[in-house]
């Protein structure tokens, strides 16, 4: 018997040397072809690596129903890459052909996995949706791959121990295994899946994980399953995973009603998803069908199964997965860039409604500020002027006793009359004095100090909020108008704009307003300082500076005169001389009230500021950095960037 087979091999082996003779030549060219493959390969895996460490950067849409088209394309893309190409290159496409069985639920599923593996391991159950995990079923050649998680990483894989367990919901998805060592399928992975119409949606998503890392594909229908638009629109999406699938009409005894079905069902397919291969299978009414359609199972698929070799099988596989996560891809760089130019659109909807919101608030601006009050006649009053721009009093108004004493402390009432000339044009002086203090248009000087600052400050806060409401209303108003073509604008609706969150922005409103209050030194408390400050001592040397430039108003007008006239006598003393100091105190008052003019504009420019600031870190930046998040424009660049450099690589290939 040894001799025998000794003769044929060598006969065999004659033969092929015969056919094949031994060529160093192409020895070594198919060497180098090989190389030259192994090094593609490996630039392919490397460019496929770094597209999928990009994928998994886009997270903002996670877990997020409004983007949840767009999180769908990212998973499959990553699922694509992780547990189909990078396993497939890194063994040099010398993994073994997953094929998978997928349908409807009692479509038979079950059945013929037993029949193809010649044993029953999947149970076979009348309720719908019995098989909860799938089983999968290859060489022991394979087990390291199989059992660790190069290629499926996303399972917990775990051995078979009986088929109950496929039955039995787990917390996580499973697969189990189960090994053999029979050499006639030692290049099938058989798969049995769960049903894509089960009512667990788990189940549905762990049938169409394994679908995108097979091969080949055994769709099971029915009679009664073939048309259920569920099932035609999963073959479909098979179909446009460019997967080579058999259609399998089981529970079928008439080859007429085959071919009937057949034609039906490639109708209600899309044009261009119609070419598929196809069998039937009868209806056997047996404790054990398995066991009966064993042979005929095998001869159904037997020429699907060997279409093409499986390395060139493989290869077509691999390229047609490479080309199949490019177009995911590129449905997901599509989709993102229309969140980007609803982005934009935003962008400038924030700044035009922030500018609205100042604008309104500018506006309603009717603070009065009334230490400008206080001030002017605190400096006044050391400068001995005070009387000249009041009505005639030997003393400082009440204004200045009692309001100022509350405010800068102290003993504040004005100095003694000097001379009745400083009275002489005081009929004149309290209406300069009070169009000047008129041009701030400040009202009455307050009773109580501490209540009208405590009342300033809530009428501010008020106004504020009514004008962040204001912009709140018209920012949402562009998301609802693009709730329909933006998952962005559904996902900020959601999160900016609900009741909660509502109440939430008005307190932190309040908060940041009181804190901007204490972290900042405000402008009425400066204006008081300097009134503060503007004592005595201060007030001397002003008052001799005045008396001098007085003096000098006073003579340069007596000159003028004179030189324009017939001398100069006592009468013009008489005149000239209160009057150039009238002139001289009306342009100092005239001064003070130009610096206190400053003041009131910055008392207002730094209430505007805190609004503006409330509005753009309360209303703008939330939006603004949720939006960078959720449309990274650099890693948007990055992710079109590799796509490009992959398809290039490939096109380069062919």
């Amino acid at each position: 018997m040894a001799i025998v087979v000794v003769r044929i091999f060598i006969i065999v082996t004659q033969t092929e040397l015969t056919k094949n003779p031994i060529n160093p030549s192409s020895s070594l060219n198919n060497d180098s072809s090989q190389k030259n493959q192994a090094e593609f390969n490996q630039k392919r895996l490397t460019q496929i690596q770094r597209l999928t460490d990009i994928l998994k950067k886009f997270e903002a849409f996670k877990d997020s129903e409004q983007g949840k088209e767009l999180e769908d394309l990212r998973l499959q893309s990553i699922h694509i890459a992780e547990h189909k190409l990078i396993p497939e290159l890194k063994y040099q496409n010398q993994l073994p052909l997953l094929i998978c069985l997928v349908g409807g639920t009692n479509t038979g599923k079950s059945t013929f996995f037993n029949a193809l593996v010649g044993m029953v391991l999947s149970e076979a159950r009348i309720n719908a949706g019995a098989t909860k995990h799938p089983l999968i079923y290859a060489h022991e050649a394979y087990r390291q791959q199989i059992c660790s998680d190069e290629i499926f990483s996303n399972l917990t894989i775990q051995k078979l121990q009986s088929s109950g367990e496929l039955l039995v919901p787990q917390s996580k998805p499973h697969l189990y295994y189960q090994l053999h060592d029979r050499e006639e399928l030692r290049d099938y992975a058989l798969i049995d899946c769960p049903d894509f119409d089960s009512v667990a949606k788990e189940n549905q998503l762990s049938a169409k994980r394994i679908v995108e890392q097979s091969d080949l594909c055994i769709f099971l229908t029915t009679p009664q399953k073939y048309k259920d638009r569920l099932l035609v629109n999963e073959l479909a999406w098979l179909l446009d995973q460019r997967k080579s699938v058999f259609v399998l009409f089981n529970l079928t005894d008439d080859q007429m009603l085959y071919r009937t079905m057949l034609e039906d069902l490639k109708q209600q397919l899309p044009s261009e998803n119609r070419l598929f291969y196809g069998a039937y299978l009868p209806t056997l009414k047996d404790s054990q069908p398995e066991r009966i359609l064993e042979t005929q199972v095998w001869t159904s698929v037997n020429d699907f199964f060997k279409t093409k070799p499986k390395a060139a099988l493989k290869k077509e596989q691999l390229d047609l997965g490479i080309a199949l996560l490019l177009k995911t891809t590129e449905k997901m760089v599509h989709e993102y860039q229309k969140q980007t130019d609803f982005k934009d659109e935003l962008l400038n909807a924030l700044q035009v409604n922030l500018k609205d919101a100042i604008d309104r608030y500018q506006r309603d601006f009717q603070l009065s500020f009334p230490e400008i009050i206080i001030s002017l006649d605190q400096q006044l009053a050391q400068l001995e002027l005070y009387h000249l721009f009041s009505p005639v009093s030997a003393t400082a108004p009440s204004s200045l006793n009692v309001v100022a004493q509350q405010v800068l402390g102290g003993n504040q009432s004005a100095p003694q009359i000097k001379s009745m000339l400083y009275n002489l044009f005081g009929l004149v002086g309290p209406k300069i004095r009070a169009f000047l203090i008129a041009q701030f248009d400040l009202g009455q000087l307050p009773s109580d100090w501490d209540k009208f600052c405590v009342e300033r400050d809530e009428r501010d806060l008020l106004s504020i909020r009514s004008s962040a409401q204001f912009m709140r209303t018209g920012i949402e108003q562009v998301l609802r108008l693009n709730t329909t073509k933006s998952a962005m604008a559904q996902l900020l609706i959601e999160k900016y704009y609900n009741a909660q969150q509502l109440q939430e922005i008005e307190l932190k409103i309040i908060e940041k307003f009181k804190s901007l209050q204490q972290s900042q030194k405000s402008v009425s408390e400066e204006v008081l300082a300097q009134a503060k400050l503007f004592n005595q001592k201060s007030g001397s040397f002003l008052r001799k500076f005045s008396n001098w430039l007085s003096n000098g108003v006073k003579f340069l007008m007596a000159l003028i005169f004179a030189y324009y006239s017939d001398g100069f006598g006592f009468w013009d003393l008489f005149i000239f001389g209160p009057l150039g100091f009238l002139l001289t105190a009306y342009g100092i008052c005239w001064l003070l009230y130009l610096n206190l003019k400053r003041k009131s504009n910055a008392f207002k420019a730094q209430r505007i500021g805190f609004a503006e600031q409330i509005f753009i870190e309360l209303q703008v930046n939330p939006i603004k950095n949720m939006v960078d998040q959720l449309v990274n424009q650099s890693q948007l660049t990055e992710l079109m960037k590799a796509a490009e450099e992959l398809s290039q690589s490939t096109e380069e290939n062919k």
